[in-house]
């Protein structure tokens, strides 16, 4: 009997401190805060490392953050049916913290959610729903409005994840972040180009990967004289100027060597075709058939848009599509 009345006692406790909006509202919560700080973590701990704020530090925060709604909830004292309101502080600051630089529709949205959560904590509105229902709500709008604050930017995750493996030689890894993305900047660009040259591939790869609309052009490394003649080649390319580059590549390379990079082999092709008087002979059999299909291919289409499209689906990753179709009004570098 007393077995009996004490276990009766215990899960009245349980079921009081632990309905199933409130275990609903923190498992939702903790595995929101998990996939945020592995989306985030790298472009957080980038923002804040000039300060002096380190993994640890941004830990220690996020620690914090996720002990908040525990004390919220106990010193406020709130209805069940409006309990996710307590989640609301920690999920906007988080939202601030991760955005590079918080513009007036961040932070005044930000003041604005935190002046719904004091209102509603003081005087909430008693609902015609159950509790799961409101709480599901609240979490729902509370993570969406965290990111709508935050910085999601595609291209300015793809710089911190390539910059961060980088800096730890994860080069391979470097070039696989946004690789089947058309979104790039010069950053992105640059960066990509670094791991190539690290891994000795961007004679073969540099226009498998998408160019700046813009046009771009490499930086050349300080302390890597190797790539050198690898990335002054490369800029050649990128400004379309095949002559230089015929003239410039055999001082560097053997021509008639099978592993001459695949771009390189391309531009020979192509600078063959397009030249009257050639200064170099050069021939490649299966080069040359690629690039005889890829003609074929561009005078199926007299819309020179729909050519581009269709050439881009089979060749993008060709020098060949870059030089015929990738205009920019930066393409040719002085």
């Amino acid at each position: 009997m007393f077995k009996t009345g004490l276990r009766s006692r215990l899960l009245g406790i349980i079921s009081h401190q632990c309905s199933i909006e409130k275990i609903l509202c923190w498992a939702l919560f903790l595995v929101f805060m998990v996939g945020y700080w592995n989306y985030q973590h790298l472009f957080i701990l980038a923002t804040y490392s000039g300060i002096g704020i380190t993994r640890l530090t941004i830990i220690c925060l996020l620690v914090v953050l996720t002990l908040l709604p525990y004390s919220l909830s106990h010193r406020i004292r709130m209805s069940s049916q409006w309990y996710a309101l307590a989640f609301c502080p920690s999920l906007i600051i988080l939202a601030l913290v991760a955005n590079e630089q918080p513009d007036t529709t961040s932070i005044v949205g930000g003041a604005i959610l935190i002046l719904v959560f004091i209102l509603l904590s003081i005087r909430p509105p008693l609902l015609n729903c159950p509790p799961i229902i409101s709480n599901l709500c609240i979490i729902i709008i509370a993570t969406i409005a965290t990111l709508l604050l935050s910085n999601t930017n595609e291209l300015t995750h793809n710089r911190y994840k390539i910059e961060n493996m980088l800096a730890n030689h994860q080069y391979e890894d470097a070039l696989l972040v946004g690789a089947k993305s058309l979104n790039t900047d010069s950053a992105v660009f640059n960066l990509r180009a670094q791991a190539m040259i690290h891994t000795h591939q961007i004679g073969d790869k540099l226009f498998v990967y998408p160019i700046p609309a813009s046009g771009t052009r490499i930086q050349f490394p300080d302390n890597d004289l190797d790539a050198v003649h690898d990335i002054l080649l490369c800029n050649l390319l990128l400004s379309k100027q095949l002559s230089k580059f015929a003239n410039q590549l055999p001082q560097y390379y053997d021509l008639q060597a099978p592993s001459l990079p695949r771009h390189y082999k391309e531009a020979l092709v192509l600078y063959l075709s397009t030249t009257a008087n050639p200064a170099i002979k050069y021939s490649d059999v299966i080069t040359d058939a690629n690039y005889h299909d890829f003609m074929v291919e561009k005078q199926k289409y007299s819309n020179a848009t729909e050519a581009a499209n269709k050439c881009r689906q089979l060749y993008g990753d060709t020098y060949f599509w870059y030089y015929h179709y990738f205009n920019s009004e930066d393409s040719q570098f002085k």
